[in-house]
C-alpha cells in the first residue's frame, strides 16, 4: 500500500515565503484517538474513531466498522460512511480503524507481520496473524465497546491487501466476532495460497452462521491477486454453506493500490444486515460529544489564512506537496478541491492509491474551505458559492467575490513555489461548491481547465445557470475545457436530477469548440454517496 496515502497529518503554518515550517495538529470534527500497547504482540497500537453525526450513546447503539489499515483507509472509509448515512443507503455506524501508535512507526513491516498467517518470510518478518487476532479479541473490540455505543451483536471488518488477507484469516478462524467481512484485493498468494487451503477445511467452523462476505478486486492487478481471489471465492463456494452470503467481484479498471475506494464504497451495503434506516432530523449542529479523548488530525505543508466580510478571518486554504515536507518547484498540475473541510483528506485516499498504482503523477493538492462551526461554515459557503440572492436578505449572491478571491489570491499564494506553471488546473466540488465551479465555467476567462463535479446544485434559483449559459453562448468564442458532472439516479428522480440532465442536454447541443462533456449517472447512489465515488473515478480520468 502507498506510503504517501495519509491520514494522521501533521500541519504547518507558513507566515511568509521563507518561514520555517512548524508542525501544528487540525483536528477532524467528531473524531477520537485511542493508544494502547498490546500484551500480545507486544506493539503499539493506535484506534481512530470516526462517530457519526448526531451521535447519542445514551438512546442508541451502532455497528461498528473496524478498519485495518487505519493510517490510509480511514480517510476512505468515515468519508465514505458519512455519505451512505446522508443518503439513507444504511444507517449511522461508528468507524474505528486500527493502525500503530507510538513514534514514526514502521507500517510496511508492522503490517507485513500482523496481518499473515504463516512466516513464509522467514526470521519473524511474517506470520502475527494468530498473535494479531488476539489483540483484536481481547483488547481492541473491548476498548471499543467499553468506551462508544455498539451493537456487539453486529460487526463489520474491512481490510485491503495484507488486510484483506486478515479479514479472510479472521472469517476462518474467528467467525463469531464479526457479521460482514469486506475483503479488498485480499494477497490470498501468501504462501503457496496456504488460506486457500484452511478455507477448503473450514466447513465446521463456518457451519450454522449467518455471514456475509464480499471479496472485491481489481480487474486490472496482478495475474497473483485475482487468481487468489478467486480460488478463495471457489474454496469457500465449495463448502455449500446455505447460512452464508458470498460475493466475489472484479472491479473494472481498478488495480491495486486504488480498488480499496471502490471495495468499501460497493461492499460494506452488502455486508450490512437490512434495517429501517431512519432520515435524521435535519443537517442542524453536530452534538459536539467528544469524551477525553484527542481527535483524529490531518496535515498538510502549509496553512493560509485570507479576511472574510467584517473583518473576521474565514477563509482558509490548505496545501499538501506530492511528497510532504518539501516544496515542489515543478508538478503536472494542480487539484484544487472544494469544500475542504468534508473533502480534502476523503480525495487523499484516491489520490494516494492512483499515485501508488501509477495512474496518476505527483501533484500539488489545494483544499479551500471556512472556519468556524459547522453553522457557520453553512452560512459561509451558502453565500460565497451561489451566484443570486433570490431571498433578497444578502445570505447568499456571493459567488463573483469568491472567483475574484480565488484567482487573485488563492491560486497564486498556493502555487507560489512553482517556477512553471502547471500543466492543468482541476477543481473538484461538489452541491452548491459544483454550482460555483459552473459559473466560473461559464465566465469570461475561467480559473480552471479541468472541472470533476459531482450533483451540482443547478436547480438554484429556478435553474438560473441556464440563463447563464445562454449568455455565454451568445458571446461566442471557443470553451477550452474538460469536465465531467456525476450524479446518482437517485437524484435524476429529483428537481436537482432533472436540472442537472436539462443543463447537460443544453450544454451539449451548443458544440462549443474546445469542451469535452462527459456525463456519468452512478446507479443506486444519491447525491452524498455518489461524491466519493464521483471523486474517484473522475479523478483518475481527469488527472493522469
Amino acid at each position: 500500500m502507498p506510503l504517501l496515502l495519509r491520514s494522521l497529518f501533521l500541519v504547518a503554518l507558513l507566515f511568509d515565503c521563507t518561514a520555517a515550517m512548524q508542525a501544528i495538529n487540525v483536528p477532524i470534527p467528531e473524531t477520537q484517538v485511542h493508544e494502547f500497547t498490546s500484551t500480545f504482540t507486544g506493539r503499539r497500537y493506535q484506534l481512530r474513531i470516526g462517530l457519526p453525526r448526531n451521535y447519542d450513546p445514551v438512546n442508541h447503539r451502532y455497528t461498528v466498522v473496524y478498519q485495518l489499515d487505519g493510517q490510509w483507509d480511514f480517510d476512505r472509509t468515515f468519508p465514505l460512511t458519512r455519505g451512505m448515512q446522508t443518503d439513507h443507503r444504511m444507517e449511522s455506524v461508528i468507524v474505528a480503524a486500527i493502525t500503530y501508535g507510538g513514534v514514526n512507526p514502521d507500517y510496511g513491516s508492522l503490517r507485513q507481520r500482523d496481518y499473515t498467517p504463516t512466516d513464509f518470510l522467514g526470521g519473524g518478518q511474517t506470520g502475527d496473524a494468530p498473535k494479531f487476532l488476539q489483540t483484536l479479541r481481547t483488547e481492541i473490540i473491548p476498548l471499543v465497546e467499553s468506551n462508544y455505543a455498539c451493537r456487539a451483536e453486529e460487526r463489520v471488518l474491512m481490510g485491503s491487501s495484507y488486510g484483506g488477507l486478515f479479514t479472510c484469516y479472521v472469517l476462518l478462524h474467528a467467525p463469531d466476532l464479526f457479521t460482514g467481512y469486506v475483503a479488498s484485493s485480499p494477497s490470498v498468494w501468501v504462501d503457496n495460497q496456504v488460506m486457500v487451503q484452511q478455507a477448503r477445511a473450514s466447513a465446521t467452523i463456518l457451519a450454522g452462521r449467518p455471514l456475509k462476505v464480499q471479496i472485491i478486486t481489481g480487474a486490472n492487478e496482478a495475474y497473483s491477486q485475482r487468481a487468489g481471489a478467486q480460488a478463495f471465492y471457489d474454496a469457500l463456494i465449495g463448502l455449500s454453506l446455505t447460512n452464508m452470503e458470498l460475493g466475489l467481484t472484479f472491479a473494472p479498471d481498478e488495480r491495486h493500490g486504488a480498488v480499496a475506494q471502490v471495495a468499501y464504497d460497493d461492499g460494506l451495503p452488502l455486508v450490512l444486515a437490512p434495517k429501517l434506516v431512519m432520515f435524521s432530523p435535519g443537517p442542524g449542529e453536530p452534538m459536539g460529544w467528544s469524551g477525553a479523548q484527542s481527535p483524529v488530525t490531518f496535515w498538510a505543508d502549509r496553512v493560509q489564512l485570507y479576511d472574510g466580510p467584517f473583518n473576521q478571518t474565514v477563509r482558509r486554504s490548505v496545501v499538501l506537496q506530492p511528497t510532504a515536507g518539501t516544496l515542489a518547484t515543478s508538478v503536472r498540475g494542480v487539484v484544487y478541491v472544494l469544500d475542504a473541510q468534508w473533502d480534502l483528506h476523503a480525495m487523499e485516499g484516491s489520490y494516494g492509491g492512483m499515485l501508488y498504482d501509477g495512474d496518476v503523477s505527483a501533484l500539488l493538492r489545494v483544499g479551500v474551505d471556512w472556519t468556524g462551526s459547522w453553522s457557520q461554515i453553512s452560512d459561509r459557503r451558502n453565500r460565497e458559492f451561489t451566484p443570486t440572492d433570490p431571498s433578497g436578505t444578502g445570505a447568499y449572491g456571493g459567488a463573483e467575490g469568491f472567483r475574484t478571491l480565488m484567482k487573485n489570491n488563492i491560486l497564486p499564494d498556493a502555487e507560489r513555489n512553482l517556477t512553471t506553471s502547471p500543466g492543468y488546473r482541476l477543481v473538484v466540488a461538489s452541491e452548491k461548491a459544483a454550482l460555483w465551479a459552473l459559473t466560473d465555467l461559464l465566465s469570461d476567462k475561467p480559473t480552471f481547465d479541468r472541472y470533476l463535479l459531482v450533483a451540482p446544485a443547478v436547480e438554484w434559483d429556478n435553474e438560473w445557470l441556464l440563463q447563464l449559459e445562454a449568455l455565454r453562448a451568445a458571446r461566442g468564442g471557443s470553451l477550452a475545457a474538460r469536465v465531467m458532472i456525476y450524479y446518482g439516479d437517485r437524484d435524476a428522480q429529483t428537481t436537482r436530477g432533472a436540472a442537472i440532465e436539462r443543463f447537460v442536454a443544453r450544454l451539449s447541443a451548443r458544440n462549443y469548440s474546445g469542451l469535452t462533456l462527459q456525463p456519468v449517472k452512478l446507479s443506486g447512489r444519491g447525491f452524498a454517496e455518489a461524491k466519493q465515488y464521483g471523486y474517484h473515478k473522475g479523478f483518475r480520468l481527469l488527472a493522469p
